[in-house]
Order: C-alpha cells, then structure tokens, then sequence
C-alpha cells in the first residue's frame, strides 16, 4: 500500500512535490512499511557522523554523477 504524499504547501513549487516530504510527515511517518528513505548530503561524511534512522547513503558524487558525460542525474 503506497504512503500518502505530504500535502504541505511549502512543497508545491517543486518539480516532483511527491517526492520530497516535511520533516513533520517524515517523523510521523517513520517506520512504516513502504518508506524509503535516502540520504545526500553537500559533505559526503555526514552520514557517517549522523542519519536518519534507516536511511540510505547515497554518494552525489559517485552515485548521481554520468562517469561518461561528468553530468548529474
């Protein structure tokens, strides 16, 4: 069953509203079945410092980078 999206306001001028949620949905959503959470952060190391309980690390500068056109996706 899919999660319902954040209906925050603060999130409709975006490109893909439903993918981003507030951190008041995230919290009263966590540990629900479905929720995915992924995590990027400017300095790579801050996940090791500190993260969102399970929450995914992903590394824009490997992860998100086209190695053949040095483009992020």
């Amino acid at each position: 069953m899919p999660l319902p999206a954040d209906p925050s306001p603060a999130l409709q001028s975006y490109a893909h509203p439903e993918r981003l949620v507030t951190s008041d949905w995230l919290s009263g959503n966590l540990g629900r079945p479905g929720l995915a959470i992924v995590e990027s952060d400017e300095d790579v190391l801050l996940y090791d410092t500190g993260h969102i309980p399970g929450a995914v690390k992903i590394d824009w500068h490997t992860d998100l980078n086209d190695a053949h056109v040095r483009d992020y996706i």
